[in-house]
């Protein structure tokens, strides 16, 4: 049957031809619009294959993060000192960024407390507060430095660093100045609650520092790397008990020095060995010369000794301790306290006031208090050593009939009598310019350095080795014992509990992949007896976190749209997400399914074909 003009031909043909031009045309929209399986998948269209095809390897999800902070303290956010952060992100606010603390950054953090302490975190020098800058923040010499370039690497700076963070600690003038930087621990006294711990005994106590900085830089797939500069740290603690020494001292040393004047003078045991000598005659042919009784006189001035004792502080020989007797202070130079008295290069987490090294300063403040008694003695000795000895003798002279008065004297100190230098006499008298004084001083000079000279040094000797060492310690000793048996007990005590010091503190936290490095130059442990409830002040931390490769499913929870939620952490990094419920959209490969089953006729088609036909 030939088919009407102008009606539609259907046949097994023409349904071939239809076929194959859908499916030219459906393969050109698969080509052009990437409908096919290799179309990019976005955070809502995840699938086992984007995770097993590698995604993963390629970190185009992560954040790389910087951050540097001059001041960190356990329980204040971000947000609260903010004034002191420098950050950066990438890829928002990649940087470089940098910042300086200034005076008016540390005056709006005057109003923050230290959690559960109640201690100002900022001192004023009136609030009690714990920190004081110094000069460095006034001068712009404390800046923050942070960058990250890609997702792969990020670096931080912070403390005395410049603006491409490196360390530089040439703008400061004296960086182991330890009070470029100082920590008032006097607030946390109270609460120590130490027995025979009271405000005589120590009523002050503050950590001093001297320039600080740290850095960290961390590249993905390598260890973080860490620097940091301590130039100085020093202890000091205000002791009144100790300051009550200088009283003491001037009382015994004002005694001691009656007791010696009473020694060389007229009843002493050296006018007593004199006493001793028999009255000798010189014949010298022209002359006789009767000697007569001698005579000595001295007096020791202590009267500036004790002065002088106390303007130069006590300092141990390796420098660890230093004490000054007019202030009450006591200094602990915390560089003494590692090898080569240096707080650098240290490894990682050294803490500084370890029982070891309790040990050693209680030591070093115990000798240096127990030595003052041979301080003391010592200066006496060189004083006494000094002393003038003026010798008299009144002897006789006879010339044929006429007898003549004579004043032989003889000026000597007495280290040079008893190092043997020689007697100088001087003889007085009437008649003298007829007779040859040469001659009578040669003839005088033996016989009186063979009598008086033995009996002088033989009294000097016991008193320099025997009564002087009795009496200083008779005089001395009572005004150090109570000292040293009310401050040492509580020494060792207060510094383990009042505050643990840790220099070049590095800290890697989060799980797996996730991990965020922090280097600090400094950490300091207030009141480590409570625990858990202690508070940790960190000075110059240096934070990066970046994303490393490795291959596995970082944890993290996706939300309701299926993008991921930053995992915990101090920097908030963000993760990939799990594979989300599947969103709405064509499945990889369902366009080019729905495609072909378009391309064939549906059966009432091909029965309404047939009815055609």
């Amino acid at each position: 049957m030939t088919p009407a003009p102008g009606r539609h031909r259907s046949g097994p043909a023409q349904r071939r031809t239809a076929r194959a031009r859908l499916t030219v045309i459906a393969a050109t929209l698969v080509a052009v619009l990437g409908l096919g399986q290799t179309a990019t998948l976005t955070d809502a269209g995840w699938t086992d294959q984007a995770y097993t095809e590698g995604t993963l390897s390629t970190g185009w999800w992560a954040r790389a993060l910087a951050r540097a902070q001059l001041i960190e303290v356990d329980g204040l956010g971000l947000e609260l000192l903010d004034v002191t952060t420098t950050a950066a992100e990438y890829p928002h606010a990649p940087g470089p960024a940098t910042s300086a603390v200034d005076v008016d950054a540390l005056q709006s953090l005057l109003a923050l407390e230290l959690p559960a302490l109640g201690l100002p975190l900022v001192g004023d020098g009136t609030n009690s507060g714990l920190l004081d800058l110094g000069p460095s923040a006034g001068a712009g010499l404390l800046n923050g430095y942070a960058a990250a370039a890609d997702h792969s690497t990020a670096t931080a700076a912070a403390g005395t660093v410049t603006d491409d963070g490196a360390v530089d600690l040439s703008p400061v003038a004296d960086p182991s100045d330890t009070d470029l930087a100082r920590l008032d621990l006097t607030a946390l006294l109270d609460q120590l609650r130490l027995s025979g711990l009271t405000d005589a005994v120590v009523d002050d106590v503050s950590l001093g520092l001297g320039a600080l900085a740290s850095s960290a830089t961390w590249e993905a797939g390598a260890a973080p790397e860490a620097d940091y500069v301590l130039a100085g740290a020093e202890l000091q603690l205000s002791s009144p008990l100790v300051g009550e020494l200088v009283g003491g001292l001037h009382g015994a040393v004002s005694t001691l020095g009656d007791r010696l004047n009473g020694l060389l003078g007229p009843e002493g045991p050296l006018q007593r060995a004199l006493d001793l000598l028999a009255v000798v005659s010189v014949d010298l042919a022209v002359v006789v010369v009767d000697l007569g009784r001698p005579e000595l006189h001295a007096s020791v001035g202590l009267g500036a000794l004790v002065d002088e004792l106390l303007a130069t502080p006590l300092v141990d020989d390796d420098g660890l301790v230093t004490i000054g007797l007019t202030s009450g202070l006591v200094s602990v130079d915390l560089r003494r306290l590692v090898d080569g008295g240096d707080l650098n290069d240290l490894p990682p987490n050294t803490e500084l006031l370890t029982a070891k090294n309790r040990d050693r300063i209680v030591a070093s403040v115990t000798g240096l208090l127990e030595s003052i008694v041979d301080r003391v003695l010592t200066a006496v000795e060189a004083t006494l050593l000094e002393t003038s000895l003026h010798l008299r003798l009144g002897a006789t002279l006879t010339v044929a009939v006429p007898v003549v008065d004579l004043d032989i004297v003889a000026d000597i100190t007495v280290g040079d009598l008893l190092a043997g230098e020689p007697l100088d006499l001087d003889v007085h008298g009437d008649l003298l310019g007829s007779i040859p004084v040469g001659q009578l001083l040669d003839g005088l000079l033996t016989p009186v350095t063979r009598l008086v000279v033995p009996a002088l040094t033989g009294a000097l000797g016991t008193l320099l080795d025997t009564t002087l060492p009795r009496l200083v310690g008779e005089l001395v000793e009572p005004v150090v014992t109570p000292v040293t048996g009310t401050l040492l007990p509580v020494l060792d005590p207060l510094l383990s509990e009042l505050l643990r010091v840790t220099v070049n503190s590095q800290e890697l936290t989060g799980p797996p992949g996730e991990e965020t490095f922090t280097a600090r130059a400094l950490a300091v442990e207030l009141l480590p007896l409570l625990g858990a409830a202690s508070a940790t002040v960190n000075l110059a931390s240096s934070t990066v976190q970046v994303w490393q490769p490795t291959g596995e499913r970082a944890p993290s929870t996706p939300d309701r749209e299926g993008t991921s939620t930053p995992a915990p952490g101090l920097l908030g990094r963000t993760t990939p997400p799990h594979r989300p419920r599947r969103a709405p959209g064509p499945r990889p490969g369902g366009h080019r399914a729905r495609l072909r089953r378009r391309s064939r006729p549906r059966a009432h088609e091909r029965r309404r074909s047939r009815a055609r036909v």
